[in-house]
């Protein structure tokens, strides 16, 4: 196992830099079921701010040399997550009410009553985090999907883009889902549509 990170605070709970975590192999033995080992597994992800610190952007790349069950291998595989272009104050706004919500959650011997109405004020600064973040504009998605199956090769992307809305239109969140906008990419070998429809 090999792990390396180098991380510059930016603010509230959101950091920049990069890190990795790499895995020769592993094997796996669920219970009832085959064992399945992997092979040459790896993480990387990297986040970026803008220079004025007010948008970040992040990618999580995720790549399996092998894997191999029954008798069985297949690979490589490989698929990569993206933020772009997030509000770093509602992003840090969320991930902190995100926090709250698990502590609390965590705190089984605290006051009924004062849990609940905690819980209700994390759940409140959520959504309004949530919505600042979707009115802010951004683009999320899996830009990169290529996955080894028996039958051939699956690949594709996908991205979905929240518009940036002015002030005056962030009073109306339903303006959001008319103007959201995406782009689909798939590609699967005949053979694997066909055997699983």
């Amino acid at each position: 196992v090999y792990a390396e990170q180098a991380m510059t605070h930016l603010q509230g709970d959101i950091w920049t830099g990069e890190g990795e975590m790499r895995v020769g192999s592993a094997h796996i033995e669920p219970a009832g079921q085959p064992a399945v080992t992997l092979q040459g597994f790896s993480v990387r992800g990297a986040s970026e701010a803008t220079p004025n610190g007010e948008r970040v952007s992040s990618t999580g790349t995720f790549r399996l040399d092998k894997v191999s069950l029954q008798g069985e291998s297949y690979g490589p595989h490989q698929m990569q997550l993206s933020l772009d272009n997030l509000d770093v104050d509602s992003w840090s706004r969320l991930s902190e009410s995100l926090s709250e919500l698990q502590l609390l959650a965590a705190q089984q011997k605290a006051d009924g009553k004062n849990r609940f109405d905690q819980q209700m004020a994390a759940m409140t600064s959520m959504n309004t985090a949530l919505r600042d973040l979707a009115a802010a504009g951004f683009s999320a998605g899996i830009p990169t999907l290529s996955l080894a199956t028996p039958e051939g090769e699956v690949s594709g992307s996908v991205v979905i883009s929240p518009p940036e809305l002015t002030a005056d239109q962030r009073s109306d969140m339903l303006l959001i889902m008319p103007r959201l906008t995406g782009k689909l990419s798939l590609k699967l070998p005949a053979a694997l549509a066909e055997n699983h429809p």
